[in-house]
């Protein structure tokens, strides 16, 4: 890939000037230059405004834009006054590797329409994502197993993102339309490429929208039910899939959970789980896990 093709970075913000400054430096550290960032902030009443002047590059440009809690709504206005021929989502919260565009770009051929890395988990959780690969990206692997691509590990060609009209702004799938978009694209089998690179860190933290998980989970479910039988038949075997679908869904709502100690909620999620599909396994194993730390806190720490 030529350096000279512009990428439009779409962040939309609330609140986080806290993480702003990781973000926006890790934009201007970037080694592939030709790029523009757009900030669309929710009219943020904190110090974002303040971080955001700190930077004097002209390549950054903050719009005010009242998204209504619809963080779709954001990220589209930024898709709206990109000027670039690529896409790229970078949440406030986030930030990428200084090599993260220049292997990208290095990777995206003729043939790629969306191209996702890998990125490692900060704050709350610990460990490493990697998007993809192929087959986990298609249409009905999305809908049976769930996202396999995150928005901040991802550019994509704009002209593929406005024939499906960007994110969709149904309040239904607030904190899951990322997940809608995707399942949009898989159905048009638009040309996705991954790469194994880690190029950027996502912070996981209270305040995430998709950590709060009823709201979450909720949407996730609102996509799927979108979707399912459109893409399949109304069989037996399909709705004890699809329950399956859902137990899986309720399960990740869990392991959320866990993941912020909070052990009740989540025994009440792995039982959900267990209840709509009783033969998920790992919602029991993830049930005892729950109970053993509810105890030990409860028993044990006092």
């Amino acid at each position: 890939m030529k350096p000279n093709k512009l990428v439009s970075i779409v962040m939309p913000t609330f609140n986080q000037g806290h993480f702003l400054n990781d973000a926006l430096t890790s934009v201007v550290s970037q080694t592939y230059k030709t790029w523009e960032l757009i900030i669309i902030d929710n009219y943020s009443s904190d110090n974002t405004k303040k971080v955001i002047n700190k930077f004097k590059d002209p390549r950054i440009k903050s719009i005010n834009f009242k998204n209504n809690g619809i963080i779709a709504a954001s990220r589209n206005m930024g898709i709206q006054k990109a000027k670039g021929e690529y896409i790229a989502f970078l949440d406030s919260d986030d930030y990428w590797v200084k090599e993260k565009l220049e292997i990208c770009m290095n990777n995206f051929d003729r043939n790629t329409d969306l191209l996702a890395h890998g990125l490692q988990f900060i704050g709350n959780r610990k460990g490493f994502y990697i998007c993809g690969p192929n087959n986990k990206a298609s249409t009905e692997s999305l809908l049976r197993f769930g996202s396999c691509i995150t928005p901040s590990a991802t550019i994509l060609r704009k002209e593929i993102l406005l024939g499906v009209d960007s994110f969709s702004e149904n309040i239904n799938f607030t904190t899951a339309e990322d997940y809608h978009l995707w399942i949009k694209l898989a159905q048009l089998k638009v040309n996705m490429k991954f790469i194994n690179d880690i190029l950027a860190k996502y912070r996981v933290h209270n305040s995430n929208n998709s950590n709060v998980p009823d709201h979450h989970l909720s949407a996730v479910i609102a996509v799927i039910d979108q979707f399912y039988f459109k893409i399949f038949k109304k069989t037996l075997i399909n709705k004890i899939l699809l329950c399956r679908r859902y137990a899986l869904a309720i399960y990740g709502s869990g392991r959320t959970s866990m993941s912020e100690s909070r052990y009740q909620i989540a025994i009440s999620f792995f039982v959900r789980s267990i209840i709509k599909y009783p033969l998920f396994v790992r919602s029991y194993l993830m049930l005892v896990l729950s109970i053993f730390y509810l105890l030990r806190i409860k028993y044990f720490n006092n």
